[in-house]
């Protein structure tokens, strides 16, 4: 798992800056679930939106989406952790 804030949308593709300031390039497919208040689309989603992405990482550094939930926060941990970013240490977590 992995969050951030949405730097780009092109396509099928986000582009996710984290806390550490790492952009990690998110890949979507018709099969990825978007959540965005509601079930929406890759189109829904826009740059400097904060995201929690559920997937795989590839090799090459980027990641293949099962899931993209926008918001953030971690169960309600919104706001503790440092930065206002809601992850313990002021760090996102990587991997799923």
């Amino acid at each position: 798992m992995t969050a951030g804030t949405v730097t780009k949308v092109d396509g099928d593709t986000l582009y996710l800056k984290t806390a550490d300031g790492k952009t990690i390039t998110v890949k979507t497919n018709g099969s990825t679930r978007i959540q965005v208040t509601k079930t929406g689309t890759v189109k829904d989603l826009k740059t400097g939106a904060m995201l929690v992405i559920r997937g795989t990482s590839g090799g090459d550094g980027s990641m293949t989406a099962t899931s993209v939930n926008e918001g953030g926060g971690f169960g309600g941990r919104r706001g503790q952790g440092g930065g206002g970013q809601g992850f313990p240490g002021g760090q996102p977590p990587q991997g799923d």
